[in-house]
């Protein structure tokens, strides 16, 4: 007998619901959030599962390793096309959001997401962390031509290099700027050389991986464009296509028509 189970993850419980071939609820609970208690609990209510849903999220993508790893048919489903399903329903609570779910497995009436490998994540991470540092230092910078625009000390947008040695030949003269700046210039130098570790390892990467180290052969592509790349394709064996590429990211225009 054919049993489908939809997950609704929560950060600390996941709902479960179990139903049959005809749509029957089998068993409805919850369980802790973690691969192991899930996979037990689908074990012990659901031993003839043909499908097992969940929807994309922040924690899918370790429980979806998880649960595949142990040999469960665990199937991610895009968390919009979730929605927009779900939302038929008039009332909305986890267990029902489970129940929904699963008639979706049952139905087939779903968009199944790729989910990366761990690894393309680690470099997602990677690369996010390094964003984020490098807006910081740019908020720094900002923030201290802004100060020193005040007092008619103007920066250029275009000074990178000697920018320290600069904003301290400017307030040289004014004790009170000294202070006022110092505490955002030892900052910007701690941002600067973070930013600088994750360049390092980013390197380092790209110079083991084939793959990056053939992209950045290209004209105009540098480490963090390949590496980028490569973690966001992941596995080029799921493009039927070389111009299926260009869609995944985007680069093709939509289509709208009704009537």
């Amino acid at each position: 007998m054919e049993q489908f189970v939809g997950l609704d993850i929560s950060q600390v419980m996941t709902h479960l619901c179990v139903i049959d071939g005809k749509g029957k609820k089998v068993w409805q609970g919850k369980c802790l959030t973690n691969p192991k208690d899930i996979a037990e609990t689908i074990r012990t209510q659901a031993p003839m599962a043909t499908l097992i849903g969940m929807e994309t999220g922040a924690l899918s993508p370790w429980l979806w390793h998880g649960l595949k790893g142990m040999g469960l048919p665990a199937v991610c489903v895009d968390a919009r096309h979730a929605h927009g399903a779900l939302s038929m329903q008039i009332n909305k609570t986890d267990a029902n959001d489970a129940h929904g779910i699963a008639q979706m497995m049952r139905t087939s009436f779903f968009k199944e997401v790729t989910v990366k490998s761990m690894n393309s994540y680690r470099l997602r991470t990677l690369l996010g962390a390094r964003a984020q540092l490098v807006s910081v230092r740019t908020d720094l910078k900002n923030q201290v031509r802004g100060v020193l625009k005040t007092f008619g000390f103007l920066l250029s947008q275009s000074v990178e290099k000697g920018f320290e040695a600069k904003v301290h030949q400017s307030v040289a003269g004014s004790p009170m700027l000294q202070r006022m700046v110092t505490p955002l210039m030892e900052v910007l130098r701690s941002v600067q050389e973070q930013v600088k570790a994750l360049d390092k390892l980013l390197e380092e990467y790209a110079c083991q991986n084939t793959t990056c180290s053939n992209l950045i052969t290209i004209p105009g592509i540098g480490v963090v464009t390949a590496v980028a790349f490569t973690a966001a394709v992941d596995d080029p064996g799921r493009f039927k296509k070389s111009s299926s590429v260009g869609a995944y990211f985007g680069l093709t225009s939509r289509r709208h028509q009704s009537g």
